[in-house]
């Protein structure tokens, strides 16, 4: 501890002392100065520690980082949630009911274009199951670890049966997909790619699954001039960029690419 402070807070517990056994006014006044100097010394003290730990960061060391992801590592605290009542939600079961209704009376599902399948889902979801072991057992806190690893920390989306097509290639991120062909007749290129849409957007209506078409592009990668024919969805035709970014790489119609890591 440094002297400037040791002092100060000795005579400040040397005049509480003193205070406590006499009990006199002016003891008093006397404990309250000196603890208003003890208060302002750590004030100066905290300061000067504060400037020498921000001009001691640098990016070299990687002490910036660490300061930096520190600062961004705030959890705020969660409010209170409200009863339809106006009543507060106190326990764990009433917490769930209220985000069950919240959450149940905003979100709705797709409208039903495939009763045949829904049917199908439905009667697989209540075969019974057969015999074997049941399953282990698992808790929140391992399936969050298990999520905290993944890339991004995004959970992951079964889509085994999403339509693939022989001559283009699919990538899947999360929920973003990415589909890839190349062939030297640009109308080839569009031809294979909207039939290889068509089958995915046929998937997506028996799913209840809804494609974002305003962060949809069409981009294509050339050194001509010609450029390939615009691709559609039902009847609207997707956007075609000069450039276009996703997942923090950014292409643009030249062939040239930059990659931004956040």
């Amino acid at each position: 501890m440094s002297l400037f402070i040791f002092e100060p807070l000795s005579a400040k517990r040397r005049g509480r002392s003193k205070w406590q056994r006499s009990r006199y006014p002016s003891d008093r006044c006397h404990f309250e100065d000196l603890a208003r100097e003890l208060r302002n010394e750590l004030s100066i003290f905290r300061a000067a520690n504060y400037d020498t730990y921000v001009s001691s960061l640098s990016p070299k060391n990687r002490s910036l980082w660490t300061a930096t992801t520190r600062l961004l590592n705030y959890h705020s605290i969660p409010s209170p949630l409200l009863r339809q009542d106006n009543s507060w939600a106190r326990c764990d079961e009433e917490k769930v009911e209220v985000s069950h209704s919240h959450i149940s009376s905003i979100f709705h599902p797709f409208p039903d274009t495939d009763p045949v399948h829904t049917s199908q889902v439905y009667e697989y979801l209540d075969s019974p199951l057969p015999l074997s072991l049941p399953p282990r057992s698992f808790t929140p806190s391992e399936v969050s670890f298990i999520i905290s690893r993944l890339p991004n920390r995004k959970p992951p989306i079964y889509i085994s049966d999403i339509p693939t097509y022989p001559t283009t290639h699919m990538a899947t991120f999360a929920d973003d997909i990415c589909i890839l062909t190349s062939h030297p007749d640009p109308l080839s290129v569009s031809e294979s790619l909207q039939d290889h849409l068509d089958n995915l957007h046929s998937w997506c209506k028996r799913w209840r699954i809804r494609i974002n078409q305003s962060k949809s592009v069409h981009l294509s990668f050339t050194l001509r001039r010609q450029s390939c024919p615009p691709l559609s969805l039902t009847i609207s035709r997707f956007l075609q960029p000069t450039m276009s970014t996703t997942l923090g790489c950014t292409s643009t119609k030249g062939l040239l690419g930059t990659l931004t890591i956040d």
